[in-house]
């Protein structure tokens, strides 16, 4: 994992606004935030672009806000990619990389081994479940355990 923080001096609402300008720049105009910022720092955005549904999130720095700013500065990035042209090049070039250190997660669903449409109540009790056996306290890892853990943010919001 990077050591790189962005750490932006933007606000929720002013990076929300620079979200929706490209967006419209995009022609992206089914698109929303999915997150609960004063009480977790997970962030995801959900858009369709060219008829296909795609699903960003991240969470590693240490506010929401922050979080927010890193998935705008990338879908910008991506849509200067596509404006100069740049996609297929691109796409070429990261399909021939090895994913990178630390960032090779499951699927959060097959971590906790549900399907994407479990009710909430079921994806509690899965998570009760698997956190007694992979707890480090009795005889699970630390790793198992923020794996799980992680699986279960993504999850229990959706």
């Amino acid at each position: 994992m990077s050591d790189y923080r962005v750490g932006t001096k933007k606000t929720w609402e002013q990076t929300r606004r620079d979200l929706e300008e490209c967006f419209r720049k995009w022609s992206v105009i089914d698109w929303n935030i999915i997150a609960e910022p004063k009480k977790s720092k997970l962030v995801s955005i959900r858009f369709v672009l060219r008829r296909k549904e795609v699903r960003l999130t991240m969470e590693q720095e240490w506010y929401a806000k922050d979080n927010l700013r890193r998935i705008y500065l990338a879908l910008d990035d991506m849509r200067m990619i596509e404006v100069r042209g740049l996609g297929d090049v691109v796409q070429e070039a990261y399909l021939q990389l090895a994913a990178p250190c630390g960032h090779q997660k499951r699927d959060p669903y097959e971590v906790m081994g549900i399907r994407e449409d479990a009710p909430p109540d079921l994806i509690e009790v899965v998570y009760k479940t698997l956190a007694k056996k992979l707890h480090p306290d009795t005889g699970g890892t630390a790793e198992a355990m923020a794996e799980l853990n992680e699986a279960y943010e993504a999850v229990k919001g959706q």
